[in-house]
């Protein structure tokens, strides 16, 4: 991921401190760094890991470069939903202080009584 080293400055996003995934331990990864760490999973398992035919399978109607970079792309924005006030608020209140630094942004998370279903999102 090198090559996006100077493309942006994460830390200075407005999604910087939005949750992207969580550990038992209480850590967690901000939205922008699970993304990229996702995209350059699926790059590396589009280029090393894939079986050949299945390489030449995906590469049928495009080139195997431009495969890996909708690979890569589609990995990096397949997340794009934690980024919403809806979906920070089912998990930003497990960690007090990242729900702190989310809010002081004026981002109105939603309160965990506020889901009628905890498996769904509101219509």
């Amino acid at each position: 991921m090198e090559k996006y080293k100077n493309a942006f400055n994460p830390p200075e996003m407005l999604c910087a401190p939005m949750i992207g995934k969580t550990f038992p331990q209480g850590n967690w990864l901000p939205v922008w760094a699970h993304c990229m760490d996702t995209a350059g999973v699926m790059g590396y398992l589009l280029r090393e890991w894939a079986a050949e035919t299945v390489q030449e399978r995906l590469s049928r109607n495009i080139s195997r470069k431009e495969v890996g970079r909708l690979g890569t792309f589609l990995a990096l924005v397949h997340d794009v939903g934690k980024l919403t006030p809806l979906f920070q608020g089912k998990i930003a209140w497990q960690l007090p202080r990242a729900a702190q630094r989310i809010e002081a942004l004026g981002i109105a998370l939603a309160r965990p009584g506020e889901f009628p279903d905890p498996g769904c999102s509101p219509p």
